[in-house]
């Protein structure tokens, strides 16, 4: 970073100078739509990336460089493209990405000079360290660091297995009419004049930059891989909020057309109060419970198939519960004297929560809650009554 002396500078051998800020505004947004679509001009067919033709069985190393060369557009768009899908459960955290992918495009790819502040013009060494350092805040403070970790590996990884198997024999008449591999011009290789090994020694300090800032860090902030896939497994997940909200006993009902019946209906919201993770159910087991003089007895169970819930949403489900050995005298000769019967229902259940890509570990939920039941067969509380844990 130096200061500028004079409205006249140099940058290598091409002189600069420096326009009003709206006209340099102006003319830099051009310059990047234009670098824009050279670089876009540069991808190769869709066809010919994906030609099975053109696919050996046999892996051949050698092969990797041309092809990485050749398709080196195709293949960063497929990277970004998976890396956009991962964060797309994460609007926040695309949001912001949007605005770092953004800044190392313009700030970075699509300059042609260098960058000058109130008369100060930066290296581009600054700038790389600068836009690495606030990369890697965004990784961190967003919370999708594994996302971002994960897709990437995901996208290098079908890049290689492409370059490795797609043979390159038809594209040696391309490569000279291109003038090398993939064509002139740079393609994705065009930083502020420099040559293809200058901006490769880049992207390194980039790569080292990026992996001092997560090291420190992450020492700093004390997280590390394990404390945070920890921390998403654990510590960051929100449990399901569980309700009764209608419990209906006809046989208890003094005005119900049907006395003689043993069955209890009822109604369960479970709620998942997760921002951003989903929330896969296992089986439910559900067991009843009578409160009598002297014992607890269990008057019947039913499970409640498997489900999937998606974050902030909330899911109600009736059932219908078929009781035996229920002391139907005791519990009506409590309702008719003005008192309450009481009962309890009992739900056990194996969660796992899930980012879109992760799913955690099961996790093993028992929650219980009493209810008492007026002389209307209904529970003698209007709202809704939240099953706690045992």
């Amino acid at each position: 970073m130096s200061k500028s002396t004079s409205h006249t500078g140099y940058y290598g051998t091409i002189p600069i100078s420096t326009p009003s800020t709206s006209e340099s505004g102006m003319e830099f947004i051009s310059r990047a739509k234009e670098r824009g679509r050279s670089i876009y001009a540069t991808r190769k067919p869709w066809k010919e990336l994906a030609d099975l033709k053109s696919f050996d069985r046999a892996i051949n190393f050698t092969r990797i460089k041309r092809n990485l060369n050749y398709f080196r557009v195709n293949y960063t768009m497929i990277i970004l493209g998976i890396l956009f899908l991962s964060l797309l459960w994460h609007p926040v955290s695309m949001i912001v990405f949007l605005v770092v992918f953004v800044g190392w495009l313009f700030l970075y790819f699509f300059r042609d000079e260098p960058m000058v502040v109130y008369n100060w013009s930066f290296d581009d060494r600054v700038i790389l360290v600068v836009l690495s350092v606030v990369t890697i805040c965004a990784l961190i403070l967003t919370h999708v660091w594994l996302n971002v970790v994960v897709s990437l590996a995901i996208g290098v990884g079908l890049v290689v297995l492409h370059s490795a198997f797609r043979v390159t024999d038809d594209l040696y008449l391309d490569d000279e009419q291109d003038g090398g591999y993939g064509g002139g011009g740079g393609g994705l290789l065009s930083v502020v004049g420099s040559s293809e090994r200058t901006v490769m020694v880049h992207f390194g300090l980039a790569f080292g930059c990026n992996v001092l800032c997560f090291a420190l860090m992450n020492q700093y902030l004390k997280q590390d891989i394990v404390l945070e896939w920890q921390s998403f497994t654990e510590q960051n997940n929100l449990r399901p909020r569980c309700s009764l909200e209608i419990f209906y006993i006809p046989a208890l009902d003094k005005a119900s057309n049907d006395p003689n019946s043993t069955a209890i209906s009822l109604e369960l919201s479970f709620w998942n109060r997760n921002n951003e993770k989903s929330i896969y159910y296992d089986k439910l087991n559900m067991t009843m419970y009578y409160y009598g003089k002297i014992l607890t007895l269990p008057i019947g169970n039913t499970s409640i198939p498997q489900f999937y819930q998606q974050h902030s949403h909330t899911k109600h489900l009736t059932e219908m519960i078929q009781t035996s050995g229920v002391p139907w005298e005791d519990a009506k000769m409590k309702v008719s004297n003005g008192s309450a019967a009481v009962f309890r229902v009992h739900l056990t259940m194996n969660i796992r929560y899930s980012n879109g890509i992760w799913k955690s570990r099961r996790h093993q939920l028992s929650l219980g809650v009493n209810v008492t039941v007026n002389d209307q067969g209904m529970k003698s509380v209007n709202s809704s009554l939240r099953l706690l844990a045992v």
